[in-house]
Parts: structure tokens; sequence; C-alpha cells
């Protein structure tokens, strides 16, 4: 009797890729966000800390049903890996833009994004495997 063999490896090159798109997208939208301000809409400044979460949240979904959807398989762990290197990538642009990081708080978004990842990236997976 032959076994289908199941492919355990971690899927890397598509939770960079989802990742990146994330960070890249986070970036995209903090600029519209800065623009819209500059015309006028102050809203931005009232709300920035909610329009800051949004925009991580909904950048850290897109980027895992886009790797979900290139990986085609455990969406459950390919989005918990773009949820945390997203989380690590903010991190780094913290720490070079010069803010302070307070680490209690950075862990919880950290857990906060791991598990939108995850939903991204079963999502994602399941999208990939509709036929």
């Amino acid at each position: 009797m032959i076994q289908k063999q199941t492919r355990t490896e971690l899927p890397i090159g598509p939770i960079l890729n989802g990742s990146l798109t994330g960070i890249f997208l986070i970036l995209i939208m903090t600029v519209f966000l800065g623009i819209i301000t500059q015309f006028g809409w102050t809203g931005t400044v009232k709300w920035a800390g909610t329009l800051y979460l949004i925009v991580v949240y909904l950048a850290i979904v897109l980027g895992s049903i886009l790797a979900g959807m290139k990986s085609g398989r455990q969406g459950w762990i390919t989005g918990l890996g773009v949820g945390l290197l997203s989380s690590i990538f903010i991190l780094i642009l913290a720490a070079i833009a010069g803010e302070n990081i307070g680490w209690p708080i950075f862990l919880l978004k950290s857990l906060v994004n791991s598990f939108v990842g995850v939903f991204g990236g079963i999502i994602g997976v399941n999208f990939a495997n509709r036929e």
C-alpha cells in the first residue's frame, strides 16, 4: 500500500512574502493617512491610535491571506509566521525611528498580531484550495 507523504517543512518563502507585503501595506496606508491629514481631515489626529491598529491588523490579515494562498497548506502556521515576523519588522522600524518600546505592550500586540495572522492564513489556504 502506497501512503501519501505529507510535507512538514515550514513555508519560509510565503511567510517572508506575506510579511513584506504586510509591512508594505502598512507603509502605504500610513502615507495615505498622512496625506489626508495634510488635506485637512483632522479625524486622523483624534483617532491616531485606533487608526494605527486598524492599519496594522488589516495589513497583517491581507499579508497572511496572500501567504496562505501561496503556501496552499498549513495556513495556521503560515499566518502565525506572518504575524510574528511582521511584529518583528514593526519593532525594528520603531527602534530605527527612535521610539520607546514598551516590552509588555509589544508582546501583547505580537500575540494579537499572531492570532490575526492565523485567521488570515487559514482564509488564504481555503481560497487557494477552492477548485
